[in-house]
Formats: C-alpha cells, structure tokens, sequence
C-alpha cells in the first residue's frame, strides 16, 4: 500500500521504554521468543501474559517472581520451542488451529513433538490484541 503506515510491533522510546504489540499469533511468539533470550520476564508480565494467566498466577499464592522463575528454569527448552516454531511457522512442522472464539494453540507436529519439552503455545485475544495465554 502506498503511504501506508508501518506499526512497529516492538517500539522503544529514547528513555528506553519498551511497548509491545501483537496482531497475529506470530507476533505473541516472536515476542515472546525475544524477550525470553533477553530475559525480559518483567516485559512478558507486564505486556505479552494474558490477564487470565496473571490472575491464575495470582491467585494461586504466586506472582511475578515465581513466573520469572519458571522463566529463568526452562529458558532453554521454551527456546528451543520458540526456536523450531518460528523457523517452520508456514509449513506443516507447526499446526495452528482455533481454541474457542477468541484463543488460538500453536503447537509442533507430533512427528517432532518428542524432541521437545514443550510443544503447545496459546495465545488468546484481548482487548488491544494478543497475549501469551499458555505453553505446555
């Protein structure tokens, strides 16, 4: 489109706050993905986790802390999740399928399924877009 605008799904202002927007499952992921290699727990809490999961949290005794834990612990095999599902996206190493009206599973093809820790990303729609709902 001429003259159309391009939105930045990831902006940082000269003070260095960061804002992170999500249109499409994709964008949950590549988020997500970047900020765990960055250890950027804070940023997930805050802009990418759904609020359903932030009160699952919550009201199950924990909070940020045990969320960045869980984090820190699996750093690597949700990376390696992240990894394989960004590099196959659009092939059929990656299945994508509705859960509901308004969620979305993003999930490995059970052929690779057992090479992974994790194999399932949702991601849910809520107002102003996008969340991290919950990875298996």
């Amino acid at each position: 489109l001429a003259g159309a605008e391009r939105i930045e799904i990831r902006e940082q202002t000269a003070d260095g706050v960061v804002t992170l927007r999500a249109f499409a499952p994709e964008h949950v992921l590549a988020h997500a993905k970047q900020c765990i290699r960055q250890r950027e727990y804070q940023l997930i809490w805050e802009q990418i986790l759904a609020a359903e999961t932030r009160e699952a949290y919550l009201m199950s005794g924990k909070d940020f802390t045990s969320f960045a834990e869980f984090c820190e612990r699996n750093r690597s095999d949700l990376m390696e999740m992240f990894n394989r599902m960004g590099f196959g996206f659009y092939s059929s190493d990656v299945v994508q399928e509705s859960i509901g009206s308004n969620a979305f599973r993003i999930r490995l093809h059970p052929s690779l399924g057992s090479q992974f820790a994790f194999t399932e990303f949702d991601v849910v729609k809520e107002p102003g877009g996008l969340k991290w709902l919950m990875v298996r």
